[in-house]
């Protein structure tokens, strides 16, 4: 009887080296899911921000402009207001507005003749929305969000030119 030699791997050697790699990829995956994850959390937490700074900078372009704050006065006094109304001059009528939160929405409202105009949302996601008197004529206004248990806050001053 002649034997001959025949190279190759044995099955215990093919499922072992399979065992290997099934780990190493199992690890790598992992890595790969934790890094996505954390990438989409911080463009979820970019975006929000976005939408926070845009909202921001429209509240301050608008109350920068006001010709009239309704409860100016105590706003002075130190109270501090979840809503703000106030009107602008605007090809001779005057018109007022209001920003305000509704649920978790921003909203900017424009009256007319004592009726809703417009209705616009400019932010989502907002959680708390406060204006103040720092001194003077200087509104302090502040947004707050939160994204995936994060809270963010921003806040910016403006003094209204025509009061």
């Amino acid at each position: 009887m002649v034997f001959v030699k025949e190279d190759g791997f044995t099955l215990v050697e093919v499922l072992a080296s399979l065992a290997i790699m099934s780990i190493f990829f199992a690890g790598v995956f992992s890595f790969y899911v934790f890094g996505m994850r954390g990438w989409q959390q911080g463009v979820s937490r970019m975006e929000r921000q976005q939408n926070m700074r845009i909202a921001l900078e429209r509240i301050t372009e608008e109350l920068r402009w006001a010709e009239e704050i309704k409860d100016f006065s105590d706003m002075a006094a130190g109270y501090e207001y979840s809503e703000m109304f106030y009107s602008r001059l605007e090809e001779g009528i005057n018109k007022r507005y209001r920003f305000y939160l509704r649920g978790e929405q921003l909203v900017w409202e424009s009256y007319l003749k004592g009726k809703v105009n417009s209705y616009n949302v400019i932010a989502l996601g907002i959680t708390e929305l406060r204006f103040r008197v720092n001194g003077g004529k200087v509104i302090t206004v502040e947004l707050t969000a939160e994204d995936n248990g994060h809270v963010i806050r921003m806040q910016s001053a403006v003094r209204p030119r025509n009061l």
